[in-house]
């Protein structure tokens, strides 16, 4: 029961393999394998036994009907007709992933990269694997400082989503959310939640309605933020002598004050 155009989406780089439930990729993989021969894609070298046994038994139980919604959105608040802010847990976007609902528009996110694969030259997202990482293992140690992310669905026409002001939800309905903002820090959620099932962790979201240009305006506008001197950076870290440093100067008794 996948439908063709996740598959595409998959294939295309519009839904990035980071972000795929293991036992789709499991399917995506064997597939491909199976149609191609090549040795390189072949599952085993991929998969665990028990990967494969339970990706041999997955299969999509809800075909997604367009009048019902994908995703509706609770206590959010509307600042215009195209700008509206909630919050979700680290959870609820790993399960906006997981269910392919989020995608990865090229045409307003930040640069991606060329990557040679045997004779081919190919567009892959630029993903900083140790940021990503590093985020990960501060949101399960409780230490990330909670900033916004912003889906946006793309203002095209065909879009369906409806904001009800008494009840303050969201409902999408047949219509994908592209990640305009914070796609490092949403991966970083997901691999938390992987690395802690119970993690506590709740950040803010801004859920946007914006045309490919204003997507892009948008995103030079947040790319414009004044950037702080890395020497000064470097001071705000929490290393062994910084924080002996802040302990002599912040202590009443300290004789060295």
């Amino acid at each position: 029961n996948i439908k063709k155009s996740d598959v595409g989406a998959v294939y295309n780089g519009v839904i990035p393999l980071e972000t795929v439930d293991r036992r789709f990729l499991y399917v995506f993989t064997k597939a491909l394998f199976e149609v191609t021969g090549e040795p390189i894609i072949d599952p085993k070298k991929y998969f665990t036994e028990i990967e494969i046994e339970e990706g041999d038994k997955y299969v999509v139980e809800n075909e997604v009907n367009d009048d019902e919604p994908i995703v509706v959105f609770e206590n959010v608040e509307k600042i215009d007709d195209d700008y509206y802010v909630t919050n979700m847990t680290a959870q609820q976007v790993k399960d906006l992933y997981d269910r392919m609902i989020v995608t990865y528009n090229k045409e307003t996110q930040r640069n991606t990269v060329l990557k040679q694969i045997k004779n081919s030259v190919i567009d892959v997202i630029n993903v900083n694997q140790k940021s990503v990482q590093e985020m990960a293992d501060l949101m399960v140690k409780g230490l990330f400082i909670r900033n916004t992310i912003t889906f946006n669905i793309l203002k095209t026409g065909k879009e369906e989503f409806e904001y009800n002001e008494k009840e303050r939800t969201l409902t999408v309905y047949n219509t994908k959310l592209d990640i305009l903002d914070g796609y490092h820090r949403s991966l970083a959620m997901i691999r938390a939640c992987t690395i802690d099932p119970e993690l506590h962790y709740i950040t803010g979201v801004n859920i946007t309605n914006f045309d490919v240009e204003k997507a892009r305006r948008f995103i030079t506008q947040e790319d414009k933020k004044n950037k702080i001197n890395p020497k000064h950076i470097k001071a705000f870290e929490e290393n062994l002598e910084n924080a002996i440093v802040k302990k002599i100067n912040e202590s009443s008794r300290c004789d060295l004050k």
